[in-house]
C-alpha cells in the first residue's frame, strides 16, 4: 500500500488504485523524480536498491529533469554509465 502522504508524488493517477507490484516503473520514476527525501526512504525500503536500479536502466521514463535525473542516476542510485538521457530528460517546452 502506497502511504497517502505519497499523493502528490502521483498526481496523475489516483493514488487509491496504484498497486506496487502492478506499477512499480511508474512509481519508482514519478518517487525518483518527484520525491522528497522521506519519499525516497520509502521507495528503498519497499523495493530495494537492486530492484530500483534495474527498473530505472531497463524502463526507461521520459519524466526527470536534467537535475533530477543526475541526482537518481549518479547520487541515488551510483550508476556511472552513460544512458541516453533522451530517454529520460523530459522537454521543457
Amino acid at each position: 500500500m502506497i502511504p497517502a502522504n505519497l499523493g502528490g508524488v502521483f498526481w496523475s493517477k489516483d493514488i487509491k488504485k496504484l498497486n506496487v507490484a502492478k506499477n512499480k516503473i511508474y512509481i519508482i520514476h514519478q518517487v525518483l523524480a518527484f520525491g522528497e527525501i522521506a519519499d525516497i526512504h520509502w521507495l528503498f525500503k519497499t523495493f530495494g536498491e537492486e530492484q530500483i536500479a534495474k527498473t530505472f536502466t531497463n524502463y526507461p521514463q521520459k519524466v526527470y529533469t536534467k537535475a533530477s535525473f543526475n541526482f537518481a542516476k549518479k547520487i541515488l542510485l551510483g550508476l556511472n554509465f552513460t544512458f541516453d538521457e533522451k530517454k529520460y530528460i523530459k522537454s521543457t517546452f
